[in-house]
């Protein structure tokens, strides 16, 4: 079963440095239509040293 999503439009809400949010409307595979809200971040990595001392 095939349930890609087309999407028909995208409208920026928001682009910062650090976020970008959109909403796209999108046509399902039924043929009705619907509303994705999307938030983009590039994404981050975080490192922690722990030794006995902590």
């Amino acid at each position: 079963m095939d349930l890609t999503e087309k999407t028909l439009s995208t409208r920026e809400i928001y682009a910062g440095r650090v976020i970008k949010v959109r909403v796209d409307t999108v046509s399902l595979p039924d043929g009705n239509r619907s509303i994705r809200e999307v938030v983009e971040h590039a994404g981050a990595v975080a490192v922690l040293a722990v030794d006995d001392d902590d």
